[in-house]
């Protein structure tokens, strides 16, 4: 179960060959039943979910897990669980739900403050926290409440980038790094760093293209890993043209 919840990671949130993962994913928790290990395939399912927009079943598969969740004793499935409720929620938007985001990060944050889990999972957090009070931004319609929430995502993207250079990479599968770099470079373009702001998109789209290199020439994954992945398609809109290919 473990093996093929790995693998359907790899396959889906890293190379973007979505629907394939999902089988996997399925199969491990089929395989693990009624223990409390099928938390993360069900967490992998959601976050999948949601990567197709398929929110109904994303929420379905959150459902479940979280019973798991809080019945199990790793608080690092805590802490997937609320990354992951943070990150459907931001897909979906509106303001209840972009809300309801920020409260997950913040129980995040608990977890660790209270050193529960790694740092990781804190930097994760900031990077939804980020997403949301950008959104929030653009939402709002007084001119101190949009500041607010853009020095907000500052802040939180700020962090976020901070311990992404301690670390110099990203461990935790809900969080990838030229996602870090992408909401930096908007958080800052959103409080009139522009110039700045723009450095890191190009550093976002710089590391999406170092990756992509490394999938062999004749993969069929090149392509699922610039359509398929919802932070690529947001990075190759900034900086490619319409017209330019997938490979």
């Amino acid at each position: 179960g473990k093996a093929l919840m790995m693998c359907g990671q790899i396959q889906g949130l890293y190379l973007g060959d979505l629907e394939a993962a999902i089988a996997l994913e399925e199969e491990a928790a089929q395989i693990w039943g009624e223990l409390s290990n099928r938390l993360f395939p069900l967490l992998r399912i959601a976050q999948i979910q949601t990567a197709l927009g398929r929110f109904e079943a994303a929420e379905q598969a959150l459902a479940e897990a979280w019973a798991l969740s809080e019945r199990g004793t790793r608080d690092f499935g805590r802490a997937g669980y609320h990354l992951v409720a943070a990150i459907l929620d931001n897909a979906r938007g509106g303001l209840e739900r972009l809300e309801s985001a920020l409260e997950h990060c913040r129980q995040v944050q608990r977890l660790v403050s209270d050193n529960l889990v790694s740092r990781q999972y804190f930097m994760a957090a900031q990077v939804q926290t980020a997403t949301a009070h950008l959104a929030l931004a653009r939402l709002v319609a007084e001119g101190a409440e949009r500041v607010r929430h853009a020095t907000q995502a500052l802040t939180a993207s700020d962090a976020a980038l901070a311990i992404y250079r301690q670390f110099g990479f990203t461990q935790v599968i809900e969080c990838l790094g030229e996602e870090i770099l992408l909401r930096h470079g908007l958080a800052l373009a959103a409080n009139g760093q522009v110039a700045l702001g723009a450095d890191f998109l190009h550093q976002a789209h710089s590391e999406m293209r170092r990756k992509h290199d490394l999938i062999p020439p004749d993969s069929p994954h090149r392509a699922h890993f610039l359509n398929n992945i919802p932070v690529h398609r947001e990075i190759r809109s900034a900086f490619e043209a319409p017209t330019e290919g997938t490979d």
